[in-house]
């Protein structure tokens, strides 16, 4: 329970772009004035510190079934297209996304796998 309220508390301090149901849509394309492409990263997929024994903290992601209790494919952001995902990843994995985010010094986009109201990724912003 506190480590749900910790999130939420973590989600709602920071604007947010979560999963929808348009995955080939753009999301939001008001990504800064300064026309640079800004920074990439690798895609990676990281275990949280309490995403449970089947994802230890710190190690990679495991690969699990597309289903309703994980995430799939993941949203548009910041006018780059949503990242098609073949396989799921469990609650509590988190992603970093290849672009960082021009409204803060061009750090990693983050999103974390969450059930709320649904299971998702949710991705700060």
């Amino acid at each position: 329970m506190r480590r749900e309220l910790a999130v939420l508390a973590m989600v709602l301090a920071l604007p947010l772009s979560a999963c929808s149901d348009k995955a080939g849509e753009k999301g939001n394309t008001d990504a800064g004035t300064d026309g640079d492409a800004g920074k990439t990263y690798p895609l990676t997929f990281t275990c949280d510190v309490d995403a449970g024994a089947a994802c230890p903290a710190g190690q990679t992601c495991p690969a699990v079934p597309l289903s309703s209790t994980s995430c799939g494919d993941i949203p548009a952001n910041l006018g780059h297209d949503a990242i098609p995902q073949s396989t799921g990843r469990p609650i509590g994995c988190t992603a970093g996304l290849p672009y960082g985010n021009p409204f803060y010094t061009d750090m990693q986009v983050i999103c974390v796998c969450m059930d709320f109201g649904g299971t998702r990724w949710v991705c700060a912003l």
